[in-house]
């Protein structure tokens, strides 16, 4: 028996080749919304945007102060104890458009601007009052034309004012795919409910809509179904009318109410099934009316790396994005950690950052822990197949989970 697993570990593809695999098979087709420029953070852009104007259309002020006449000051500093406003300066603050009759600026805390109106000067000036003095040119803001954002860009707090600056109200935008969850299993439960012998709690489904939603995807968690095919059945129709997306998580693997990959080859077409990756080793990758249908191991480890490395991958194909990136830190392993195999393998981990700037990784035994300090824990690291082992005391370079 075990030189027949270790045969079928051989066979099994990886979490890239599996993704390879389901991509020459589904061509997402994601629509396009408008929405308003104050909702438009978070999303995705759906094509490159440009500038509609130019700003500003003409020079302004670099900084506060008065705007002045360059030419009386051509030979030399001008007396001003006669200047009046509206004729020999005018106040302009940084920004301020001014009069034509105005071509330079003086800083306002070289300015006395006395009761009379008239202007007493800080002499020496730090600098020649010259054509443009102090000003910024027409377009030193931004020009018509200019590239703003490019489509399939994470649209950032700061970019909305880049696009408010290029003069659009609102941004065409990825619709969010919407993702079905069905929750299955007939020992589960919800939270809250009086846990009675043979029970479960559902853990994943709270998880899992978060990290797609975080993803950049729109949820529906349907109610939990009971471990029978006929509603599972009509569960999977339903979340299919729904959703662009559908998950059945649990009962993926080979117990004996473990008959959803056998439901998924009778209702479409199965890509793979099992990746060497674990925990998680029994996902399925199906296609049914064209929808990618996932389904993904119940126990909740397994549940969250499926959807960090494969749920993840089929949103940001959807909305045409590279999934934005974690931080990463590099720290000494404070005790050792076991080699690759036939499988990659997800490594949950604490990270303790000191006053210094070092840092101290100390990785959580998967079998000796509970699943409460797996999941709590702050950053992750998987093993590439056949990896060596990593020894107390080697520097290592981890993703820190925020």
């Amino acid at each position: 028996m075990a030189a027949l697993e270790r045969k079928q570990e051989k066979k099994m593809i990886t979490k890239q080749e599996a993704l390879e695999q389901f991509f020459q098979a589904w061509t997402p087709s994601p629509l396009i919304e408008e929405v308003s420029l104050k909702d438009a953070a978070g999303r995705v852009l759906a094509q490159d945007l440009y500038s509609r104007v130019t700003l500003p259309m003409y020079r302004v002020s670099a900084m506060d102060g008065i705007a002045v006449k360059s030419k009386a000051f051509e030979d030399g500093d001008p007396d001003t104890s006669s200047w009046k406003p509206g004729v020999d300066y005018e106040r302009a603050d940084t920004g301020d458009d001014f009069p034509d009759c105005y071509d330079a600026i003086i800083m306002i805390e070289k300015v006395k601007l006395m009761e009379d109106g008239s202007v007493k000067l800080e002499l020496p000036l730090p600098f020649p009052v010259k054509p443009g003095t102090m000003t910024r040119p027409a377009g030193s803001m931004i020009r018509e034309g200019d590239l703003l954002l490019k489509q399939g860009s994470w649209i950032r707090p700061t970019d909305l004012a880049a696009l408010a600056v290029g003069n659009y109200p609102a941004v065409p935008v990825v619709k969010k795919p919407v993702v079905a969850l069905i929750p299955t299993g007939s020992e589960l439960i919800p939270p809250g409910e009086r846990v009675k012998r043979g029970d479960n709690i559902d853990t994943n489904s709270a998880m899992v809509s978060a990290q797609l939603e975080a993803m950049g995807a729109e949820t529906i968690v349907f109610p939990i179904v009971r471990d029978e095919k006929e509603k599972l059945k009509e569960a999977l129709d339903q979340a299919l009318k729904q959703a662009d997306l559908v998950i059945i998580n649990g009962g993926s693997s080979k117990g004996g109410e473990d008959f959803n990959v056998h439901l998924l080859k009778e209702q479409g077409r199965v890509i793979c099934h099992q990746v060497a990756a674990v925990p998680g080793r029994p996902v399925s990758l199906a296609l049914i009316q064209d929808k990618p249908v996932i389904n993904v191991p119940g126990p909740t480890l397994a549940a969250y790396f499926v959807t960090d490395w494969c749920l993840g991958a089929l949103v940001s194909r959807w909305l045409g994005s590279v999934r934005k990136e974690r931080r990463k830190i590099t720290g000494v392993l404070a005790a050792p950690m076991d080699k690759g195999g036939p499988v990659q393998i997800l490594h949950r981990l604490n990270v303790v950052e000191r006053e210094d700037g070092t840092a101290e990784i100390y990785p959580i035994p998967m079998r000796q822990s509970s699943t409460a300090a797996l999941l709590s824990s702050d950053a992750q690291y998987v093993t590439g197949l056949f990896e060596p082992a990593h020894q107390a005391g080697e520097m290592l370079e981890v993703e820190l989970v925020e």
